[in-house]
């Protein structure tokens, strides 16, 4: 797991496939969590850097593009049995320090769409 900020000129993609970066000698294909979480583009601010969290998925690894970072905490993570969540990507619900609920990304279900091959080493 790492994080890191890029400029959006380091992401590429090569005509009609997804996006990819390169981060230590890897190609990494590249998730952007709004595409999760279906939210509109527009509603995306502005940034002069982006921030990735490099995932192990399976036996490769990915980049998920995200927002923001809000810190590492320690949590107990609670299945989300009975609540209607948009997507399929969340495995369970935490409760975090200042009392809001985190919901927890499943990034083994969220890499599961994408070909193995294309999963960095």
């Amino acid at each position: 797991l790492e994080t890191f900020a890029f400029d959006r000129s380091g992401i590429f993609s090569p005509p009609g496939e997804d996006l990819y970066l390169f981060r230590h000698d890897a190609c990494l294909p590249v998730i952007p969590a709004w595409q999760l979480l279906a939210a509109r583009a527009a509603e995306r601010p502005h940034r002069d850097s982006e921030l990735i969290i490099a995932v192990k998925a399976g036996n490769g690894r990915a980049a998920l593009w995200v927002d923001g970072v809000i810190g590492v905490q320690q949590v107990v993570v609670k299945p989300l049995r009975h609540l209607k969540v948009k997507g399929d990507v969340f495995s369970g619900a935490s409760l975090i320090g200042d009392g809001e609920i985190a919901l927890i990304v499943d990034v083994d279900r969220v890499c599961r769409g994408l070909d193995p091959a294309r999963l960095a080493a």
